[in-house]
C-alpha cells in the first residue's frame, strides 16, 4: 500500500513544487505543503471505498441504559425549566444528562438538559404541569435513554440499514415512520425491548450521529454491529493509504483538481469535491476498458442435447466455442 507522504510527493511532481521530506519534526510545512496535507484528507474523507472494503471495516459495540422507575417528591413550578428531587431518591450525576424524563400523569417528555447537582437538573424545555413543592405527595416518573451516539468514524453500515440490527430483531425505520409510532401513543414514554430504530441528528458534540430506539430500554443489552469507517487522518509518514489500488489514480487526480482551485473556500470546495466525487463513483459502476466483452452463451447441457438431437439424423449444428462466435454459426 502507498503511504501517504509518497501520494504527497507524486502530486508534488505533478505540481511542479517541492518534494516534502516528512510529515513529523518541528519544522513548519511550507503553506503548499499545509495545503496539499489538508486536501488529501478531505478526499480521503469524502470517498466510499465501494461494497464492504475490509481495510476501512470496524466493529462496534451499543450498550443501552436501563430505565429508571419509582417514585419520588419533586418540586416543580410551572414555566420553570428546573426540577428539583426533595427527597435524594435518584441521585443525578453527569451521566444523566441528554436522558428523557416524564413525571406523574403528564405525558410531556422532558430532556435534562443539565447536572446541576445530585438532586437538580435543568430541563430542555420550561415545566408545563403544576407547581409542585415536593413536600408531601410523591409521584411517579420514568427515567429512559433512547438515543446513543455512533462511533466519530462512522460512516455507514456495512449493507443496508435494514441490517444493521437485524440480529436481534430489532427493524429499522425512517426517522418520519419513527416519529410516527410515536405521535401515535401521545408521546408519552413507552418502556419495552427496542423494536424499531432509526437513525437522525448530531449527538450534543456536534462530531457523531445519533441511533434512536423505540420502545425505551427497559434493561441493559449490548448490541454489536460492524460499519465502514471514515478514511483514518494522513498525519504521520507511515500512515498509508487505506483504500483500494483502484482508487489511488483517482485520490492524486481529486488532490490536483481541488489544488489548482479556491480550496479556501470551503462551501465551494465541498461542492467541486462532491460533483468530482459522483463522477468518479459513476465511471467506476462502468465496465473497465480492459474487461472481457459480454457474450450470450447456451449452457454445456444445452449444447449436448442439441448435439445429441442433431446427431441422430443426417442434419449436424456446430457447437462448442465455435458455436459462441455469432459470425460462425450455421448448419453444414
Amino acid at each position: 500500500m502507498i503511504t501517504g507522504l509518497e501520494l504527497l510527493n507524486e502530486v508534488n511532481d505533478r505540481l511542479g513544487w517541492p518534494q516534502i521530506e516528512t510529515l513529523e519534526g518541528s519544522s513548519d510545512p511550507t503553506s503548499e505543503q499545509r495545503k496539499l496535507i489538508n486536501l488529501l484528507n478531505r478526499v480521503l474523507r469524502s470517498l466510499d471505498a465501494g461494497a464492504d472494503w475490509p481495510l476501512l471495516r470496524e466493529e462496534g459495540d451499543l450498550i443501552v441504559t436501563p430505565a429508571e422507575t419509582g417514585s419520588a417528591k419533586f418540586f416543580t413550578a410551572n414555566g420553570d425549566d428546573t426540577i428539583i428531587n426533595m427527597d435524594s431518591t435518584i441521585g443525578f450525576d453527569v451521566s444523566y444528562k441528554e436522558r428523557a424524563i416524564q413525571i406523574g400523569s403528564h405525558n410531556t417528555v422532558y430532556r435534562i438538559k443539565k447536572v446541576v447537582t445530585t438532586r437538580t437538573v435543568d430541563l430542555n424545555r420550561i415545566w408545563l404541569g403544576d407547581d409542585d413543592a415536593g413536600l408531601t405527595d410523591e409521584q411517579t416518573y420514568q427515567i429512559v435513554q433512547d438515543r446513543y451516539a455512533l462511533p466519530t468514524d462512522f460512516a455507514r453500515p456495512n449493507g443496508k440499514w435494514s441490517s444493521f440490527f437485524s440480529p436481534y430483531g430489532i427493524k429499522y425505520v425512517d426517522p418520519e415512520k419513527f416519529l410516527q409510532v410515536r405521535r401515535d401513543r401521545g408521546n408519552s414514554i413507552l418502556i419495552g425491548e427496542p423494536e424499531i430504530f432509526t437513525v437522525w441528528g448530531l449527538a450534543p458534540d456536534g462530531n457523531s450521529r445519533m441511533i434512536h430506539f423505540d420502545p425505551w430500554p427497559d434493561n441493559q443489552y449490548m448490541y454489536t454491529y460492524t460499519y465502514q469507517k471514515i478514511h483514518p487522518e494522513i498525519l504521520y509518514d507511515n500512515d498509508r493509504i487505506l483504500y483500494p489500488h483502484t482508487h489511488i489514480g483517482m485520490i492524486i487526480e481529486a488532490v490536483l483538481y481541488l489544488a489548482n482551485r479556491d480550496y479556501e473556500n470551503a462551501e465551494k470546495m465541498d461542492l467541486l469535491l462532491r460533483d468530482f466525487v459522483m463522477e468518479f463513483n459513476k465511471q467506476r459502476g462502468q465496465p473497465e476498458l480492459t474487461e472481457a466483452r459480454m457474450r450470450l452463451s447456451p449452457s454445456g447441457e444445452h449444447r449436448q442435447l442439441e448435439r445429441m438431437k442433431w446427431l441422430r439424423g443426417t442434419r449436424k449444428i456446430d457447437w462448442g466455442d465455435y458455436f459462441d462466435r455469432s459470425d460462425k454459426v450455421g448448419f453444414f
